[in-house]
């Protein structure tokens, strides 16, 4: 289990108490439990890994940024009036040539305020702004859009002006390529990927200088991360590690105490079949897509005054391979891996979701815009593995395993959490490659260890990993987070990178740079289609499949509108209520 530890009472002293004014009072009147089998890791925006972590954080902080997204993934006015684009104007180019910049305007709601009576006012943006940029906080890796601005700037208290820089600061800030004003898809959004913190307590945590502090380390491993103070429509009162946490509902929420009074999360580490008994018995109210799958379906819609909601998802479940691996760096290796592993079997067997057509063959899914439909599918073919693996001189063995001339066994450590579904697709890969020769030692491990700085994946110890990327609502983001060079995880970035495969490949850079410097949808889609297919030909990742999201919850709880991907199944919590 991860620990935190505290943080010196001197800057504790300087900033005040962190516990939430509110955190005193006494849970009363309605309360939920929602039952996971994952525990948060922090509450700090970038540092948590778990789908767990968001869901909590939509209660104390909600979404992620100014603008959030509904159950549909359509972008949602959340701290703001209005969301900025430029057909309405909040987002306009401004100023001539090499000079030219897009700046957007965000009008903050003025009823908006942090749990400890604080209003949001454009200093709390500005200051999570440059929070997520400084290089010693490993939230700031990826955070692409964040990184574009040349300023924020309040333009009152109540308004803020994102300023993305022009090519000329984008060349003085070292990108000595930049063509023309820089840009990002998700330019409505504001701050996608960070959480609004408040910088009346942060402020002297960090000097009041936040992008540059030496002292953001401390925030890191402070109080903070188990007592933070958000703009959420719910308040963190206690959090009991591996047991539960309990939230209660904030009265001075801007759109009005929820209904629910108090929310428990528990289970950490439960198994899904503890989960389902507790929700038959009553004991909790909701059950997350991080434990269930369609073949949970049956088994919950039987449980009397329960309902399983079934939605399309862009979460694809996959296997990191380490390409600085001496042996996996071989892309043809690769090649064989993925034509051995039997993909659609899997999901009839695991997912229980037979002729389904989940089989993913591009980390994008079908459903986005941006997705290659001549992406090459790597169809089933154990015949064509071994003949990869023989043209690369790996031999069979006589135990059946392949060597190659140094006697060198094709034996990899394959390793994942100890989820229900990975514990059911983990020794079905393991059964394709050995039919063909290739040895997996299957690692299970708790999801904190496995996603931790210490883990394989963000320490590089890696060799095959398998794993959930959650889709955002833009697929061309989620390939910067995934495949940059600068997001592979380093001590410069504090580990924090997502690029687990460690894939150093310029022209996936460039063609990332393409995509992603547009507002042109057919620009951003020709060069996502070519990223596709360059991943077809490395692949860096073996896909797997495209998860369907499984929700579970209680007929007593109304307004429950599970996710479309990525905002967590709670997005609309303040509306929820209990009959």
């Amino acid at each position: 289990m991860r620990r935190f530890a505290s943080l010196g009472i001197a800057l504790i002293l300087a900033a005040g108490t962190l516990v939430p004014v509110a955190s005193a009072q006494q849970a009363s009147g309605k309360t939920l439990v929602m039952g996971f089998s994952q525990e948060p890791d922090t509450f700090i925006a970038g540092e948590g890994n778990e789908y767990v972590t968001a869901v909590a954080g939509n209660l104390v902080y909600d979404q992620q940024g100014l603008v959030g997204v509904d159950d549909q993934m359509r972008p949602i006015p959340l701290f703001v009036t209005d969301v900025p684009t430029l057909d309405n104007g909040e987002a306009v180019m401004v100023g001539d040539g090499s000079d030219q910049h897009l700046e957007t305007t965000f009008h903050l709601r003025q009823d908006v305020k942090f749990s400890d009576g604080n209003a949001l006012t454009a200093d709390d943006v500005i200051f999570s702004w440059k929070l997520s940029l400084n290089p010693l906080w490993s939230a700031s890796a990826g955070n692409d859009l964040e990184s574009k601005y040349a300023d924020v700037v309040a333009k009152d208290p109540h308004t803020v002006v994102f300023k993305m820089m022009s090519q000329n600061q984008a060349r003085a800030a070292g990108n000595a390529t930049q063509q023309g004003p820089v840009v990002h898809p998700l330019y409505y959004m504001g701050l996608p990927d960070v959480w609004i913190y408040p910088s009346k307590r942060l402020g002297p945590l960090v000097d009041f200088d936040p992008q540059n502090s030496p002292k953001l380390k401390d925030l890191l491993t402070s109080v903070y991360t188990r007592q933070p103070v958000g703009l959420g429509a719910y308040t963190l009162d206690s959090w009991d590690p591996g047991v539960q946490m309990t939230f209660h509902a904030r009265s001075d929420y801007f759109r009005g105490k929820p209904p629910i009074d108090t929310i428990i999360i528990r289970g950490f580490e439960a198994s899904k079949e503890t989960l389902l008994s507790q929700l038959q018995a009553g004991d909790i109210q909701t059950i997350g897509s991080e434990t269930l799958d369609v073949s949970d379906v049956d088994a919950i819609n039987a449980i009397p005054n329960v309902k399983a909601f079934i939605r399309a998802g862009t979460t694809i479940e996959h296997i990191d391979v380490n390409t600085q691996d001496p042996i996996l760096q071989d892309k043809q290796l690769r090649k064989a891996l993925l034509f051995a592993i039997n993909r659609q079997d899997i999901v009839n067997r695991a997912l229980a979701a037979q002729g389904q057509p989940l089989v993913a063959n591009s980390m994008v899914p079908p459903i986005s815009s941006l997705f290659n439909p001549d992406t090459p599918t790597y169809a089933y073919n154990p015949d064509q593995a071994k003949q990869i693996l023989d043209a690369d001189g790996w031999t069979p063995g006589s135990d059946g395993i392949r060597v190659n001339s140094s006697g060198q066994r094709l034996s990899f450590k394959y390793q994942s959490t100890g989820s229900a579904l990975r514990k059911k697709v983990m020794p079905l890969v393991k059964d394709n490659l050995a039919a063909v020769g290739i040895d997996l030692q299957i690692d299970q491990m708790p999801a904190q260890a496995f996603f931790g700085i210490n883990g394989p994946l963000r320490s590089g110890s890696l060799q095959l990993a398998e794993y959930a990327d959650v889709g955002s609502n833009d697929a061309g983001n989620d390939a910067i987070q995934k495949y940059a060079i600068k997001n592979i995880p380093t001590s410069a970035n504090s580990f924090a990178g997502s690029n687990y495969t460690r894939w150093n490949n310029p022209t996936a850079d460039q063609l990332d740079n393409q995509q992603i410097n547009s507002l042109v949808p057919s620009v951003r889609q020709s060069a996502m289609s070519s990223l596709q297919l360059l991943m077809a030909d490395e692949l860096p990742t073996l896909p797997l499949f495209f998860r369907p999201n499984v929700t579970a919850a209680s007929n007593r709880l109304a307004n429950f509108k599970p996710e479309y991907a990525s905002n967590g199944y709670n997005w609309n919590v303040w509306e929820w209520d209990l009959r």
